[in-house]
């Protein structure tokens, strides 16, 4: 919410180079509901398969609020050589476990999660 503050968006030096598999609540609540109407036993792990890095976020977020501002602050010292740089969930047991349900975009998850936002001040 530093935006709607009217402070700028803090994000680390590097964020272009650390890397999330964001998923949208969304397609969360649908692979919830898959597996109430189909159940199933088994280790699935919920997220896309396409991860983006934190700079991505930063600029799609950037899009949707105009005049927003963002600033790049050091990464914290005591997380070097320790912060995992990189994630991507395994999605082959969600897909064999017949959820086919396409996932929500980034940029239009972000779009649902500013609007909501902006409605919800």
């Amino acid at each position: 919410r530093q935006w709607q503050q009217g402070s700028p968006i803090s994000l680390f030096e590097g964020s272009e180079g650390f890397f999330r598999d964001f998923i949208w609540i969304g397609d969360i609540v649908r692979i919830v509901l898959h597996f109430m109407e189909h159940p199933v036993n088994g280790i699935f792990n919920a997220g896309t398969g396409a991860p983006h890095s934190f700079q991505h976020i930063a600029d799609a977020f950037l899009q949707e609020c105009p005049g927003a501002q963002l600033q790049y602050i050091p990464f914290p010292p005591h997380l070097e050589g320790k912060y995992q740089g990189y994630t991507a969930a395994n999605i082959s047991n969600l897909r064999a476990a017949g959820f086919e349900h396409p996932f929500t975009s980034l940029e239009a998850g972000i779009g649902s999660y500013v609007k909501w936002l902006k409605e919800n001040a």
